[in-house]
């Protein structure tokens, strides 16, 4: 399909790089777990890798139809179709338990938002039945605007000039309609499609320099992993503002766009093997499903057994980890039960 087949292999790498980091800053944050101040600044940091999921889905959605779009070979209704149908049933599986743990008026007012999937699109997306799935709702915003965007992947001016465009717009919505004439005191920027979309255009330009990134990595491996190192450090050196306009979302886009470009870069060398692809597969399932879990694993006080140290931080995100495998194919198994059985009754009547 692509002229390097292997680059999947670093794209499978990154989400469960950016999956892994994400579970254990939640850990650290919602267990009350104390390190010490640089480990802490660190690993709380580690919220932001969300937006390699972002970069991911515009990078896959070019290689998997971008040629297909302007072939005229896609079939919108078998897109759309793919798009939803690999996420909602597990996604209603989590709502229904959320459902059933707390059924007050709101939360069944944000469940029936959530279950449309279009909660992306709503001026404040920052739902608390399921806090984490704003992401789903931004990452779905995307796809229904994916045939918009190959359109703009189709040129290289035009792509470059829309990053540019994009990352003007979240610098005026930092200083004037993300501010209190426009937002309430709880609005969060990263929950809007819009203050996202840059990271959707990174994904498209590195599928566009592709194969002159994967030469140039490859050649200079060592020079790329030492840019990369200065990027991460300057990141956290740098102040988020300067002149007191914000710079925070450009060194987001920095970082984000230099860890996925060494990645994809890499030609996945260093992501090969079934465990990678497995965790990889289920990466957006653990993503969505982590605080069910860790929800159960604090009721069982797991996170109380080695206090506040490394020790606690590393053995809850294990045992964690393992919960969730153990949810996600508990889920497939009885999701593929169902599904026998209603094709089964289908024919028999």
């Amino acid at each position: 399909m692509e002229k390097h087949s292997n680059i999947y292999d670093g794209v499978n790498g990154l989400k469960v790089f950016g999956c892994f980091a994400i579970i254990i800053m939640h850990n650290l944050v919602n267990a009350n777990i104390r390190l010490n101040p640089i480990a802490n600044m660190v690993i709380r940091s580690w919220t932001n890798l969300v937006f390699l999921f972002f970069i991911v889905s515009a990078f896959g959605l070019c290689c998997g139809y971008y040629e297909r779009f302007h072939s005229g070979k896609v079939n919108l209704e078998y897109f759309y179709r793919r798009r939803y149908g690999k996420i909602v049933p597990f996604f209603f599986f989590l709502l229904l338990i959320a459902f059933l743990i707390q059924h007050t008026k709101e939360n069944i007012f944000e469940e029936l938002m959530e279950s449309t999937l279009l909660f992306g699109f709503l001026p404040n997306n920052h739902l608390q039945t399921m806090g984490i799935s704003w992401t789903l709702g931004v990452i779905f915003a995307f796809y229904l605007i994916f045939p918009f965007f190959t359109v703009v992947v189709s040129n290289k001016i035009r792509i470059w000039s829309a990053l540019v465009i994009s990352l003007i717009i979240d610098g005026l919505c930092d200083v004037y309609f993300f501010t209190n004439k426009f937002v309430s005191g709880n609005f969060v920027a990263k929950y809007t499609f819009i203050y996202c979309f840059p990271f959707f255009i990174i994904g498209g330009l590195i599928y566009i320099y592709r194969d002159i990134i994967i030469e140039y990595v490859q050649k200079y491996w060592l020079i790329s992993l030492f840019l990369v190192g200065l990027v991460i450090v300057s990141y956290f050196i740098l102040p988020n503002s300067f002149a007191g306009i914000s710079v925070f979302n450009i060194k987001q886009v920095l970082m984000n766009a230099t860890l996925s470009i060494l990645a994809i870069g890499s030609s996945g060398k260093n992501f090969k093997g079934k465990v990678i692809k497995y965790f990889s597969g289920i990466s957006m399932e653990m993503y969505l499903a982590q605080m069910v879990v860790f929800d159960l694993l604090l009721r069982l006080g797991i996170d109380k057994w080695f206090g506040d140290s490394w020790l606690s931080l590393i053995t809850l995100t294990i045992i964690e980890i393992l919960s969730l495998v153990i949810f996600i194919e508990g889920y497939k198994r009885c999701f593929e039960k169902i599904l026998l059985f209603l094709r089964s009754f289908k024919y028999r009547y």
